[in-house]
């Protein structure tokens, strides 16, 4: 498609000097030349629109925590399906997408908050998740296998959640669910933008823990320190393989795709365990990537919000690290 798209544009560009042949050149028989410079230019036109560029992820991919981000809460957990084709302008494959001139029909953002790894591998495969995972929600996205099979372009961003939801869930236990109340807000992104029902979601977060026991409190930090390194021990088998089956899905529905594969950032770089962990991640990504013709993209300054997710700086950095990683 990529061929096919330079030749149409060479091909314009050709017809344009045409004007400078000679007098004596032999007058076409048909189309005057500015009417086949026209359609030249509206062929390669037609030729750069069919290029198309499909984001896959996680919250992080999705825009989670910028201001226009559409999307809704349903019985699965979210509705995305207006954020596909209606995503924020701030969120990296957008600014992906508009440098390279994509218009919003052929740029879809398919980032999917709460999804893991092993989510990632039964959406390409059935284009569904069988049941609900730790965080609560579960998707169905008719049409991702043929979507992938047409792009020309894919990058894909996944692998926190496995880690991440499994801590929540822990804190969520060592509270008695006590944490919920603080954190919902915190991970939705609401205290970015805040308004009187965020900051007083907020409030009760907050005398919610400070009404923790002393023996809560310690059930807490047992499980911050040193539970947060048991659960990355736990999951980096499991995280690995099925990156790599996420890679092995994606390469068999489309071999000639440009694939860029994000690298992590700590999300929380004052413990340890997780700046440990997804160095690890990064390294194991980054070795993964050539055996599937995949390019692994670093994003380790990326900047982030208090709900971990990127600022639109951030956003602004992933989309400079993959548009570079596409100039190798």
């Amino acid at each position: 498609m990529m061929k096919k798209r330079l030749a149409s544009i060479v091909l314009a560009l050709a017809l344009l000097v045409l004007p400078a042949v000679p007098v004596f050149a032999a007058e076409p028989e048909t189309a005057e030349p500015a009417a086949a410079v026209q359609q030249a230019e509206a062929q390669a036109t037609e030729e750069e629109h069919s290029f198309t560029y499909i984001a896959l992820g996680d919250s992080i991919t999705a825009g989670i925590g910028l201001t226009d981000t559409p999307y809704k809460q349903s019985d699965s957990g979210y509705d995305m399906t207006e954020n596909y084709h209606g995503y924020s302008s701030s969120v990296y494959m957008a600014i992906v997408a508009d440098a390279l001139g994509l218009d919003r029909d052929h740029a879809t953002d398919m980032g999917l908050p709460g999804v893991t790894s092993e989510n990632m591998v039964s959406l390409l495969q059935t284009e569904a998740m069988p049941e609900r995972n730790l965080y609560g929600v579960q998707y169905q996205v008719p049409g991702l296998r043929q979507q992938v099979k047409d792009a020309d372009l894919i990058t894909i961003h996944v692998g926190y959640n496995d880690t991440l939801v499994r801590v929540v869930k822990s804190i969520g236990k060592a509270t008695n669910s006590k944490s919920v109340a603080l954190l919902t807000p915190l991970m939705t992104g609401a205290l970015r933008h805040p308004t009187f029902e965020s900051l007083a979601a907020y409030n009760k977060g907050l005398q919610s823990m400070a009404s923790l026991t002393c023996a809560e409190w310690k059930d807490l930090a047992q499980m911050i320190n040193p539970g947060i390194q048991e659960i990355c021990d736990s999951t980096y088998a499991d995280t690995t393989a099925n990156i790599e089956k996420t890679l092995q899905e994606l390469r068999a529905l489309n071999p000639d795709a440009q694939i860029l594969i994000l690298g992590y950032y700590s999300p929380l770089h004052v413990i340890p365990a997780w700046n440990n962990y997804f160095a690890k991640l990064n390294q194991y990504v980054k070795e993964l990537a050539p055996q599937y013709n995949v390019t692994y993209v670093p994003i380790p300054y990326t900047a982030i919000a208090v709900d971990g997710h990127p600022t639109i700086g951030g956003h602004r950095y992933i989309a400079r690290q993959i548009l570079k990683a596409m100039q190798k």
